[in-house]
């Protein structure tokens, strides 16, 4: 097979090509088959990854993090070793050099003509295999290595180890060990493996077990210290960015605040999942106001993954809350929290039914107080506010002259059929948009102008997200302000003692 081509996406190397015919280097070490140049190469470590070819056929592009500082990221995610597809990108660190994978021939460039640059190493050969460990997996060499690297491997079995250069050799060439204590093992094993004594070799193999698991666990200290160096620069570029959206005028150009719209949401996905890597008394709080993480699950319940609340949407909820238990609305409240325990069963039912969000509720609370005989001044009425033409797309069916009788002649009143009718129409917006709270949205702003908002997106599945349209501005007040407040109700109803009411609760879980 023909030599693959990476193309550089970024820096001052920007649109030139490597060829890798077997193994690359990617770095900033003079002995790396390539150096990134220009301010990117700050985010690279020394020897950063490895690029290989793989497979039978020699066709299968590796990449493979070499313990890097700053990580290596496939398509935004930061892996350990994966395998490229044509038109896969990749860099080295979240700001560092991004490279695209291209395949086996540069269209409209040639070897020789300016823009393409060659890099290729000699083919080298894979190190012997002595025994049968072709299934690392279920293999000795994996166990030792397991052990090895979990300071569980005795002293015995690791003198005996030592003794085995060509077990060490796999265990290396195999990747089964981190770079630098593969390192250490190779050069004590080819040590050892000269020595007969007897004594020497006891004497040796105890001390040397030693001086490698305390270096091995130091390299996993820095290794742990780099992680929280990373988490505490991901929440500062998080703050300053949102900083940034939030003072954005009408007059900034779009495609700048799209771009940086995708780079925080990036960066909050990476620092959510960094998460799960640091000791719970070493994690960052994402949120310096109270109510952060009580929104941010309520929005986790409704399938919002890898976000940061921004600061605005949260003290929004606090406004609503505050509103909402002040002393003119709270026997307003006290009637709905009766009402509550009279209909959630039958809604929750519906929902369910429909395989929708159990919070979805709350809409019928915002909408109407759960009202079944709620009338507004443009002609909604029901619990769930219905107008008369979308009653009748979903199966009510509404009176011409509904106005000139009494209630209970508009099925509109009747909260059963009402919210059957509820369910459908939330169902086909759940569909049709794929997130809940966009579903939401749409359901106070009416389907076919958040159809048309959608039209102003640029990626329809990428951006067909409520935290991307929130944060551009693409929803209108009303609306940007309507998922808000159903959060805020959510809080007041799961917390009624903490705002002072005393109704009997029926929560929502």
């Amino acid at each position: 097979m023909a030599g693959v081509s990476l193309e550089i996406l970024t820096g001052k190397q920007n649109g030139t090509f490597i060829e890798v015919e077997s193994v690359l280097i990617l770095g900033r070490n003079a002995n790396c088959g390539w150096q990134p140049e220009g301010a990117e190469a700050a985010f690279v470590s020394g020897e950063h990854a490895l690029i290989e070819r793989r497979g039978q056929q020699n066709d299968v592009l590796g990449i493979r993090d070499l313990s890097s500082t700053n990580g290596t990221f496939v398509n935004g995610n930061r892996v350990t070793e994966a395998e490229l597809n044509l038109g896969d990108t990749f860099s080295l660190g979240l700001q560092g050099p991004r490279l695209r994978f291209v395949g086996a021939r540069i269209k409209g460039r040639s070897e020789g003509e300016p823009g393409a640059t060659r890099v290729a190493l000699p083919t080298s050969e894979p190190p012997a295999i002595v025994e049968n460990d072709s299934d690392p997996e279920g293999g000795k060499t994996f166990l030792l290595a397991k052990q090895l690297k979990e300071n569980r491997l005795g002293q015995t079995e690791f003198g005996r180890l030592l003794t085995n250069p060509a077990r060490v050799g796999r265990m290396v060439g195999k990747g089964l060990l981190p770079k630098k204590l593969g390192a250490l093992l190779a050069g004590a094993s080819r040590t050892y493996s000269r020595r007969s004594r007897q004594f020497l070799w006891i004497l040796g193999s105890v001390t040397l077990f030693a001086v490698i698991s305390v270096t091995y666990l130091l390299l996993e200290n820095a290794h742990y210290r780099s992680k929280l160096t990373e988490q505490a620069e991901l929440l500062r570029q998080i703050q300053e960015w949102e900083a940034l959206l939030r003072d954005a005028g009408e007059n900034d150009l779009v495609d700048k605040r799209d771009d940086l719209v995708r780079r925080l949401s990036q960066a909050e996905k990476r620092f959510l999942a960094l998460r799960g890597e640091i000791k719970a008394n070493d994690r960052l709080d994402a949120y310096s106001h109270p109510l952060g993480w009580e929104i941010h699950a309520v929005l986790e319940e409704l399938g919002k993954k890898g976000f940061i609340v921004p600061e605005n949407f949260i003290q929004l909820v606090e406004e609503h809350i505050h509103r909402f238990t002040s002393p003119s609305m709270r026997p307003t409240l006290e009637v709905v929290w009766k009402r509550k325990s009279k209909y959630s069963k039958l809604v929750q039912e519906e929902l369910l039914r429909k395989k929708l969000p159990q919070l979805f509720f709350y809409l019928a609370m915002q909408e109407s107080l759960l009202d079944p005989l709620a009338l507004s001044p443009a002609g909604a009425r029901g619990l769930w506010q219905f107008m008369p033409a979308t009653a009748r797309g979903y199966g009510l069916d509404v009176p011409e002259n509904w106005e000139d009788l009494p209630p209970e002649a508009d099925p509109r009143t009747d909260v059963r059929k009402s919210t059957h009718a509820a369910a459908r129409y939330l169902h086909r917006l759940y569909v049709e948009l794929g997130d809940a709270p966009l579903a939401m949205a749409a359901y106070n702003s009416g389907g076919g102008r958040m159809r048309r908002v959608l039209h102003k997106i640029e990626d329809p599945v990428a951006d067909r997200d409520f935290w991307y349209m929130y944060r551009l501005g693409l929803l209108n007040r009303e609306t940007a302000e309507y998922v808000p407040k159903i959060i805020a109700i959510i809080l007041v109803d799961r917390n009624r003692e903490r705002y002072g009411f005393t109704a009997e609760t029926v929560v929502l879980n």
